[in-house]
């Protein structure tokens, strides 16, 4: 997230929010058009956010996204770099799931 800008001022602001995750998707078949459906498992909420000002929580954060997405952790973070960057903690307050479909 951008260190200025409007989803920042408005999370600031009010630090509400919602959230959905949707896996195992698939499109399942009817006779009709009316007839075809979805099949999924779900998980939706709400929460409040808050700024993570904590260096090593922040690192934490990048390093599960490094994991994820570069399939390694870098060696430390620039400074300069980490400071700049905004990392959001959603903490959630309700949580409920669905699952739908055949499987």
């Amino acid at each position: 997230m951008a260190a200025a800008g409007r989803k920042l001022e408005l999370l600031r602001r009010d630090p509400r929010a919602a959230f959905v995750a949707v896996v195992d998707t698939a499109v399942v078949s009817g006779e009709t058009a009316c007839a075809f459906g979805m099949r999924y498992r779900s998980v939706a909420g709400t929460g409040l956010c808050a700024v993570v000002d904590d260096p090593i929580e922040k690192e934490r954060a990048l390093d599960a996204f490094a994991r994820k997405y570069a399939g390694a952790v870098p060696d430390g973070y620039p400074a300069a770099a980490l400071a700049a960057t905004v990392v959001v903690r959603l903490e959630p307050v309700a949580i409920t799931g669905k699952r739908s479909g055949q499987g």
